[in-house]
């Protein structure tokens, strides 16, 4: 759980910021869904990732994440509006360090299940890509 405790450090708090959290559960839920399978460890590890997180919000994160659900199952319908996702998501993560904390926490949530599909893995790629890595 370091990983935890860096978002924590990273993610000082404000209204604005609130954007860039759920620009992260955004992309771990489209990498999770990616494969077309929810495992319970996929989920416990998001919520796990939300849960640390412990940061005051406009709307329960519940509310945001009954939200998100709905609108990555979309973006996952086809390559532009996964590109489209994504675009919007790197534009919430303007700053490398949370960029680079995104990548290092979908890294984690593939590894979780010891199984890596090929669709997650090439979704990353793409990550990598819109990030600049």
């Amino acid at each position: 759980m370091l990983l935890f405790e860096k978002a924590k450090e990273l993610l000082h708090y404000s209204e604005n910021e609130q954007a860039q959290d759920e620009a992260i559960i955004d992309l771990l839920y489209l990498v999770m869904l990616s494969d077309k399978a929810i495992k319970l460890s996929e989920q416990d590890f998001v919520t796990d990732y939300v849960s640390s997180l412990d940061l005051p919000s406009k709307h329960s994160w519940e509310f945001y994440i009954n939200a998100a659900l709905p609108k990555v199952r979309t973006a996952l319908q086809s390559q532009e509006k996964t590109e489209a996702l994504l675009l919007d998501i790197s534009d919430r993560l303007k700053h490398h360090n949370l960029r680079n904390l995104a990548l290092e926490v979908v890294q984690e949530l593939i590894q979780v299940d010891s199984t890596i599909a090929v669709e997650e893995s090439a979704l990353v790629e793409k990550i990598r890509q819109r990030f600049g890595f």
